[in-house]
Protein backbone atom coordinates (compact mmCIF):
# COMPACT_ATOMS: atom_id res chain seq x y z
CA UNK A 1 0.00 0.00 0.00
CA UNK A 2 2.91 2.39 0.60
CA UNK A 3 3.80 2.07 -3.07
CA UNK A 4 0.44 3.51 -4.24
CA UNK A 5 1.11 7.21 -3.30
CA UNK A 6 4.56 6.95 -4.87
CA UNK A 7 3.07 5.69 -8.15
CA UNK A 8 0.49 8.49 -8.25
CA UNK A 9 3.12 11.19 -7.61
CA UNK A 10 5.45 9.62 -10.19
CA UNK A 11 2.69 9.58 -12.82
CA UNK A 12 1.71 13.19 -11.97
CA UNK A 13 5.35 14.36 -12.25
CA UNK A 14 5.79 12.46 -15.51
CA UNK A 15 2.71 14.23 -16.93
CA UNK A 16 4.05 17.64 -15.88
CA UNK A 17 7.40 16.95 -17.53
CA UNK A 18 5.76 15.52 -20.65
CA UNK A 19 3.69 18.72 -20.96
CA UNK A 20 6.74 20.87 -20.25
CA UNK A 21 8.63 19.14 -23.04
CA UNK A 22 6.05 19.98 -25.69
CA UNK A 23 4.78 23.36 -24.49
CA UNK A 24 6.14 26.81 -25.24
CA UNK A 25 6.31 29.20 -22.32
CA UNK A 26 4.54 32.53 -22.73
CA UNK A 27 6.38 35.74 -21.91
CA UNK A 28 4.51 36.45 -18.70
CA UNK A 29 6.47 37.94 -15.84
CA UNK A 30 5.45 36.19 -12.62
CA UNK A 31 8.86 35.43 -11.14
CA UNK A 32 9.73 32.51 -8.88
CA UNK A 33 12.89 32.04 -6.86
CA UNK A 34 14.22 28.50 -7.16
CA UNK A 35 15.92 26.57 -4.38
CA UNK A 36 19.12 26.94 -6.43
CA UNK A 37 19.04 30.75 -5.96
CA UNK A 38 18.09 31.43 -9.59
CA UNK A 39 15.10 33.53 -10.64
CA UNK A 40 12.70 31.98 -13.16
CA UNK A 41 10.47 34.19 -15.34
CA UNK A 42 7.31 32.21 -14.55
CA UNK A 43 6.03 28.79 -13.50
CA UNK A 44 6.33 27.36 -17.03
CA UNK A 45 10.03 28.24 -17.27
CA UNK A 46 10.54 26.90 -13.74
CA UNK A 47 8.84 23.58 -14.64
CA UNK A 48 11.09 23.14 -17.67
CA UNK A 49 14.17 23.68 -15.49
CA UNK A 50 12.83 21.33 -12.80
CA UNK A 51 12.09 18.60 -15.32
CA UNK A 52 15.12 18.80 -17.57
CA UNK A 53 17.97 20.77 -16.04
CA UNK A 54 17.97 20.62 -12.24
CA UNK A 55 17.51 17.63 -9.94
CA UNK A 56 15.47 18.31 -6.79
CA UNK A 57 14.61 21.89 -7.81
CA UNK A 58 11.80 23.42 -5.75
CA UNK A 59 10.25 26.87 -5.46
CA UNK A 60 11.88 28.76 -2.59
CA UNK A 61 9.38 31.62 -2.78
CA UNK A 62 7.30 33.69 -5.16
CA UNK A 63 9.22 36.65 -6.57
CA UNK A 64 12.75 37.24 -7.80
CA UNK A 65 15.66 35.85 -5.81
CA UNK A 66 17.61 38.43 -3.84
CA UNK A 67 21.29 38.76 -4.85
CA UNK A 68 23.39 36.86 -2.31
CA UNK A 69 26.56 38.89 -2.55
CA UNK A 70 27.51 42.21 -4.06
CA UNK A 71 30.56 44.42 -4.08
CA UNK A 72 30.72 45.98 -0.63
CA UNK A 73 33.57 48.46 -1.05
CA UNK A 74 32.37 51.91 -2.07
CA UNK A 75 34.29 53.58 -4.90
CA UNK A 76 33.25 56.44 -7.18
CA UNK A 77 33.04 54.25 -10.28
CA UNK A 78 30.39 51.84 -8.98
CA UNK A 79 28.75 53.82 -6.18
CA UNK A 80 24.97 54.13 -6.28
CA UNK A 81 22.95 56.79 -4.48
CA UNK A 82 19.29 56.02 -3.75
CA UNK A 83 16.52 58.58 -4.08
CA UNK A 84 16.60 58.76 -0.27
CA UNK A 85 20.22 59.92 -0.44
CA UNK A 86 21.83 56.75 0.89
CA UNK A 87 25.15 55.78 -0.75
CA UNK A 88 25.62 52.12 -1.69
CA UNK A 89 28.71 50.35 -3.01
CA UNK A 90 26.80 49.41 -6.17
CA UNK A 91 23.35 49.17 -7.66
CA UNK A 92 23.52 45.45 -6.82
CA UNK A 93 23.87 46.23 -3.10
CA UNK A 94 20.96 48.70 -3.26
CA UNK A 95 18.67 46.17 -4.97
CA UNK A 96 19.85 43.42 -2.61
CA UNK A 97 18.83 45.48 0.42
CA UNK A 98 15.53 46.45 -1.20
CA UNK A 99 14.80 42.80 -2.01
CA UNK A 100 15.63 41.60 1.53
CA UNK A 101 13.35 44.24 3.03
CA UNK A 102 10.54 43.30 0.64
CA UNK A 103 10.92 39.59 1.50
CA UNK A 104 10.87 40.41 5.23
CA UNK A 105 7.71 42.48 4.82
CA UNK A 106 6.07 39.71 2.76
CA UNK A 107 6.78 37.18 5.54
CA UNK A 108 5.66 39.63 8.23
CA UNK A 109 2.41 40.29 6.34
CA UNK A 110 1.63 36.58 5.94
CA UNK A 111 2.77 35.24 9.32
CA UNK A 112 2.53 38.29 11.57
CA UNK A 113 6.12 37.67 12.72
CA UNK A 114 9.44 39.18 11.71
CA UNK A 115 11.79 36.36 10.60
CA UNK A 116 14.47 35.73 13.24
CA UNK A 117 17.50 33.50 13.71
CA UNK A 118 18.48 31.53 10.62
CA UNK A 119 15.43 32.92 8.80
CA UNK A 120 16.34 36.56 9.43
CA UNK A 121 16.76 38.40 6.14
CA UNK A 122 17.55 41.88 7.44
CA UNK A 123 17.38 43.72 10.73
CA UNK A 124 15.50 46.91 11.44
CA UNK A 125 18.69 49.03 11.56
CA UNK A 126 19.30 48.03 7.92
CA UNK A 127 15.70 48.94 7.10
CA UNK A 128 16.16 52.39 8.65
CA UNK A 129 19.48 52.84 6.82
CA UNK A 130 17.75 51.99 3.53
CA UNK A 131 15.41 54.95 3.95
CA UNK A 132 18.18 57.31 5.06
CA UNK A 133 18.31 59.40 8.17
CA UNK A 134 15.96 61.99 9.55
CA UNK A 135 17.39 64.54 7.08
CA UNK A 136 16.76 62.43 3.96
CA UNK A 137 14.00 62.98 1.44
CA UNK A 138 12.23 59.79 2.52
CA UNK A 139 10.10 59.07 5.57
CA UNK A 140 12.13 56.82 7.85
CA UNK A 141 9.97 54.20 9.62
CA UNK A 142 10.42 53.87 13.39
CA UNK A 143 8.94 50.37 13.77
CA UNK A 144 8.06 47.37 11.63
CA UNK A 145 4.42 48.41 12.03
CA UNK A 146 5.20 51.89 10.64
CA UNK A 147 6.87 50.25 7.66
CA UNK A 148 3.88 47.95 7.06
CA UNK A 149 1.34 50.76 7.25
CA UNK A 150 3.06 52.88 4.60
CA UNK A 151 4.97 50.13 2.80
CA UNK A 152 3.73 50.56 -0.77
CA UNK A 153 3.98 54.35 -0.69
CA UNK A 154 7.33 54.53 1.12
CA UNK A 155 8.95 51.60 -0.66
CA UNK A 156 8.04 52.69 -4.17
CA UNK A 157 9.58 56.12 -3.67
CA UNK A 158 12.98 54.66 -2.66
Amino acid sequence: MKLFPFLISSIFCADICKNAAISTCKFVIDELCGSNGKTYLNECVFQKAACFAEDDLTVAYKGACCPKECQSEINNENAWKSTCGVLYASDCEFFRQKCLIKRTVDILTVTGNVPEGDLELTNFDEVRRFFGNEESDCDVPNTWQDLLEDFDEVFLES
